[in-house]
């Protein structure tokens, strides 16, 4: 099978060359060759991107597959069907009129209770395959016995139950997409759900919806023109294995040179003494010695008479003191300061961080935290904003569609907040090994840009995942 890269990024890319054309076609007034000279430099250095790019940018595969062979892949995602007076099985209905004349159509259907699907096929209308998700049985009437059916189960997808999400803002969209396209090879058509089927209000199938969220590489990167250059340190993880080491904003981690630090689950640095200091296993304060990757274990008092639950540390450099933030007991800080060495307790009242980062810029803590919505069908970022004292002064929130599939507090190792410059940097340094044969699932390891002046959020990098039908 023929397949080609995807190379949206490349053409974004070549647009930052623009000044380079416009001085090389600005030029060419002086000399009858030098606009055809100008023409050939700008197209060698957008090949040499391009080049560029699918080595490392953006290598997603896609089937090289002509539109009119290719089945569409219409999904509908319910919690339950609707039930029929006197009926006292525990299955409800759910009714479907699929109108697509001259199509083939695959359905996947995924109910949270046992439904009976209903299909109304129109004349011209052929549907090659039904899939069902869901926790229980599901069935379908009305469709010809020699049509497919499959149930989307551990062997197909990687997990015992596969549901649809309810949204397609859904932290968990993503990675449905990608395993719907491990099992069909196709990218989803439609998307259609509601917590209960309407009895008299079937589900439509006549048409195909153009949602960049249905494409395998949602969500895009930011245009590369509109990023600083910028590096950092971080931990990246691949399973439960975690090292540490420099990255760049729009490149990631420098692979090469990392560290391994097993068990390091934030990290942070003090110019004071030129040492390393870590969250170990989410219990211990270490100090690291990158050289030999010892650490040494340095007690905290023990304030709250319980077992603390680490979760957050960084380095205060104006008041030489070090931060750690314990999530247990409605959230605090401890501050350790490296002049007098001495411990002590800052109430933060707030709780569920996943990092906290010291910010010189403007002299104040920052700590994110990642929320869904009572519904839990969409996911949001949440900054809050300490002085020196614990006092919250301010409060962030970000919905940005580039957040889709970034992880909730409960979930949220790995996440970590760098401070560089005027701006915050956020990195999802975690990874799903190859081992896996559902790695596809797992949210590929992130970097973002919070610019805290605009409170906007720019998705800067991530580390591209081959997603590939499976042969079954």
């Amino acid at each position: 099978m023929k397949t080609k890269i995807h190379l949206a990024t490349v053409f974004l890319t070549g647009l930052c060359l623009g000044s380079i054309s416009y001085t090389l076609v600005k030029n060419s007034y002086q000399s009858n060759n030098s606009k055809v000279i100008a023409e050939q430099n700008s197209q060698a250095n957008l090949e040499r991107y391009r080049k560029l790019i699918e080595k490392r940018e953006n290598p997603y595969i896609y089937p090289d597959r002509t539109e009119q062979y290719s089945p569409e892949l219409h999904v509908i995602s319910i919690e339950r069907g609707f039930k029929i007076t006197g009926d006292k099985s525990n299955r409800g209905r759910a009714s479907v009129t699929v109108d697509r004349p001259g199509k083939k159509v695959i359905l996947f259907l995924s109910a949270y209770y046992p439904v009976n699907w209903q299909i109304k096929v129109t004349e011209g209308t052929e549907i090659s395959e039904i899939i069902f998700g869901g926790n229980q049985e599901q069935n379908v009437t009305g469709v010809s016995s020699n049509i497919p059916l499959k149930k989307a189960d551990y062997g197909a997808y990687g997990s015992r139950y596969f549901n649809a999400p309810r949204s397609i803002y859904a932290n968990n969209f993503p990675s449905f997409v990608r395993r719907l396209y491990q099992n069909t090879g196709l990218e989803i058509s439609s998307f259609q759900t509601a917590r209960l089927a309407n009895f008299d209000r079937p589900f439509e199938i006549d048409d195909v919806e153009k949602e960049r969220v249905f494409s395998l590489d949602y969500p895009q990167i930011a245009h590369p023109c509109s990023l600083p250059k910028m590096t950092f340190q971080g931990l990246y993880r691949i399973d439960s294995l975690t090292s540490f080491g420099n990255y760049s904003l729009n490149r990631g981690p420098d692979l090469n040179n990392l560290v391994p630090l097993n068990n390091i689950f934030q990290i942070t640095y003090s110019p004071t003494n030129n040492k390393y200091y870590g969250i170990e296993s989410g219990r211990n304060l270490v100090e690291i010695d990158l050289n030999t990757k010892q650490t040494r274990q340095i007690a905290i008092p023990n304030y709250n008479n319980k077992r603390s639950y680490l979760n957050g540390i960084t380095f205060d450099t104006k008041r030489n003191r070090l931060l750690i933030y314990d999530r247990s007991n409605r959230g605090s800080l401890y501050a350790y300061s490296l002049n007098t060495r001495q411990w002590n307790k800052i109430n933060l009242n707030v709780n569920g961080f996943t990092s906290i980062v010291y910010h010189p810029e403007d002299d104040s803590i920052y700590a994110v935290r990642a929320n869904s919505n009572q519904n839990r069908d969409r996911n949001y970022l949440t900054l809050y904003k300490f002085n020196s004292n614990g006092a919250v002064i301010d409060i962030l929130n970000f919905s940005d569609p580039a957040l889709i599939g970034v992880p909730n507090s409960y979930n949220s190792y790995g996440l970590q907040l760098i401070s560089s410059g005027k701006d915050l940097v956020m990195v999802w340094g975690n990874k799903r090994s190859n081992s896996h044969s559902y790695n596809v699932s797992a949210i590929e390891p992130r970097i973002y840009l919070i610019d805290l002046e605009t409170r906007k959020v720019k998705l800067t990098w991530k580390e591209a995942i081959k997603v590939q039908k499976l042969d079954r």
